[in-house]
């Protein structure tokens, strides 16, 4: 991924299809996997304080 950050940081934004492809796959993947586990292995309160730890880091 620094790869990626270091061309689009120079202004070559030739890569930026390639890169969101793999966003994509990436976001895909958590939503198919990531979540479903999690759901299974934490309980409310714990799922809570995931998501209200994530809170400070939105834009």
């Amino acid at each position: 991924m620094n790869g990626y950050y270091q061309q689009m940081k120079s202004g070559d934004y030739t890569i930026l299809g390639e890169f969101g492809e793999l966003l994509k796959q990436h976001t895909r993947t958590e939503e198919r996997l990531l979540f479903p586990l999690l759901d299974e292995i934490l309980n409310t309160e714990e799922l809570d304080s995931v998501y209200q730890a994530s809170q400070k880091y939105r834009l």
